[in-house]
This record gives structure tokens, sequence and C-alpha cells, in this order.
């Protein structure tokens, strides 16, 4: 936390992942995904396996922590042990998929009848897709010895379905494991959340970030700034190493200084259109928090090297004469209400209309600016 002159906030230390950022698997075909091959996550992994390995299998797992940290990588490879017919021992001793029985095969090619995924349609998991499952869990598995059912986005479902999901949840079968995946275990009913096994993933470090963008073939130097803007996410790192996004943040950036420089219509309109996309939502106030923290970094005397928007330095420099840390602060301040809202499903245009305007508003009252403390 920064404590500057007075005024403290809790400026994230590298970009945080946003969770309007929709990270889709699309197929259920991963490759040949298992527990050794994710990176990080090493207290979970072993949580699991010994589990597995000591028959103390829970009936349902809830996995949740940021977006892009791996929650989903993770329980497809969780998915893919309890569904193999010849599990393996690693090299510490734990189990994990083969790999190459009928049913690793099977699965990795997303054929196999004993896995259920079920995802969002417009960000709603409806009462049908959750009749769909409980009836699944009737019958007993055909492949393997048991079924894995693995809801994505978990959060998305509503009152009717979860009261659904949670008769099921409450009179377990033997042969069939749910895998609840979410970033927002906060929405689901706690009668839920009380008859799962919860298993929070962390950030990954920034070595971690590094060796899954490597992996992934992202050239070194871009690796190391998308680790800095990750927030320990690499799904949000490789979202980010698409030329589109690169572009989006670009456009965002000179956006937001012309409604900065000229605030009123202006901001109204940028409203609209950030409303309009969905799919960036928490994005771009991630950005504009970053944008924040930068100018506040260079005002208090920070180096250039150290901030999160490098290619943006010309622009941040120029505004750290005219904001102190302090007014950023509150600004940011200003932006997690936003967010907080949409997360509270209040309408997106609203939410953006009253966040330009408040800062507008903060704006031309000189109240933020250094002349006017």
């Amino acid at each position: 936390m920064e404590v500057l002159h007075g005024w403290r906030y809790r400026w994230p230390p590298m970009v945080r992942p946003p969770v309007g950022l929709r990270l889709r698997s699309g197929s259920s075909s991963h490759g040949h995904m298992r527990l050794s091959d994710i990176i990080g996550h090493d207290q979970a992994k072993r949580l699991l396996q010994g589990s597995l390995q000591r028959d103390r299998l829970h009936h349902a797992l809830l996995l949740h922590g940021p977006d892009g940290v791996g929650k989903r990588s993770l329980a497809r490879a969780w998915a893919a042990l309890l569904l193999c017919d010849a599990p393996v021992v690693d090299v510490e001793g734990r189990l994990d998929a083969c790999g190459a029985c009928g049913s690793c095969r099977t699965f990795h090619a997303g054929r196999h009848p004993d896995f259920v995924l079920v995802e969002a349609e417009a960000r709603t998991i409806k009462l049908d897709q959750i009749k769909e499952v409980v009836a699944s869990t009737r019958y007993r598995p055909t492949m393997s010895k048991r079924r894995v059912v693995l809801l994505l986005d978990a959060h998305d479902l509503r009152d009717e379905g979860a009261n659904a999901l949670l008769k099921t949840l409450e009179e377990p079968g033997g042969e069939t494991v749910f895998v609840l995946v979410t970033s927002q275990a906060q929405r689901l009913l706690n009668t839920i959340r009380s008859r799962t096994q919860q298993l929070r993933l962390q950030s990954l470090t920034p070595a971690a970030v590094m060796r899954v963008l490597e992996q992934q073939g992202v050239a070194r130097e871009r690796a190391t700034l998308l680790t800095r803007l990750s927030g320990g996410a690499p799904g949000v790192a490789l979202a980010l190493a698409k030329d589109d996004a690169w572009a989006r943040r670009d456009l965002d950036l000179r956006a937001m200084h012309e409604v900065l420089d000229r605030p009123g219509v202006a901001g109204l309109a940028l409203a609209e259109r950030w409303a309009s996309d969905r799919e960036h939502q928490e994005e771009r106030l991630s950005l504009l928090v970053a944008w924040l923290r930068d100018v506040s970094w260079l005002g208090a005397g920070g180096a250039q090297e150290a901030c999160l928007l490098p290619h943006a330095v010309e622009g941040v420099a120029a505004w750290s004469d005219r904001l102190p840390p302090p007014a950023c602060a509150r600004l940011a301040s200003l932006v997690d209400g936003a967010r907080a809202r949409l997360r509270g499903n209040v309408h997106a245009r609203l939410v953006f209309e009253s966040l330009w305007i408040d800062i507008a508003s903060a704006l031309e009252r000189g109240s933020l600016r250094k002349d006017g403390l």
C-alpha cells in the first residue's frame, strides 16, 4: 500500500486481471494437458492428487481465483486424471493422467462420453442446462469409473439453476464429480459454496508467467512487458499478446487523454463506446487504474523504467505534472467504485457515464490539480 500525502490507496503491483476479459475455451479439446504440465499452483495440485491417492475424493470442487490465472487449465487437467484408465506416478510420487489410454485420448479429442462441459450462454447458465446435467447423473458412466461435470463461470448460475444443482450436491452420487470454476465466488449461493471443497488459486509469480509465455512462443522482450501487465495471470498476458489487444489499448489511451484534456461531452461519448463493448469493460477499467498508477508513480519521482505502461510514458509524464499522487489515488478509488457497480450488474452505460462525469467534475473544480490542493 502506498501512502501519499495522507492518501492511502492499494495500487495493484501490476494491472489487475480484468474480469470482463472473456478467456473463452471454445472446444473441449486442448491437447494432452496433465497436472504435471500446469505451471505453478503446486500446492493446489498436491492437494488434489493427494485426495485421490488417499481415496478421499470430494464430490464437488470449487476452483476460484482471479481471471486468467489458470483455473480452467487446472480443472481440465484434474478432469483428465479423474477419467484416466491408467494413472501414472510422476517424478514426485504423485498421480497424474497417463495421456495415452483410450480414455485420455478420447478426452483430449473432446469426445469423452463421461465428461460434461457446461458454459454460460450470454452470461447465463440456464435452468435447462442444469436439468440436463442432473439427468445425466442418474446413469452410470459409460467409459470411465466416474463422470466429471465441469461448470465454467459458475457465478453465471441463476437462482433456479443454482437451486436445481444444489439438490444434486446435497445428495451426491458416488460416480459423479463436479468441478465449478469461477472468478466471483461471492456470487454463488452460500449453500452451494458450503457443499464444495473450495480451492483458491493465487496469481502466479512473474517467473511462472514468463515460463507460460515463452512456452507459447512469445518473444522474451515482449513476454517481459506482458508479464508486468498481467497481474500474475498468464491468461491475461496471452490475451494481450494478440495484436488487436495492443491496438485497442493504444486507442483507449488516446481516447482517455482526449477526455481528460476536455472533460464533459467527450466523456459521455467514450462511456457509450466502452459500455457497448461488454467483452472489454473491466479491461478498460484496469487500464485506467494502471495509467493513474503510472501518473502517480512519476509524480512521486519514480523511474520511467518501472511504469506499467512504458509505451505510453510520454503522455503519462505530461499528466504527472498536472495530477499529484493524492489526486490519482482519489480517481483510482472512483474507478474501483465503477468496477464494483459493474460486478453488481448495474447498467454498464450508467456506470461509465457516472465515472466520467465524476472525473470531469473533479477536474473542472480544480480539486485534483496541483494548484487546487
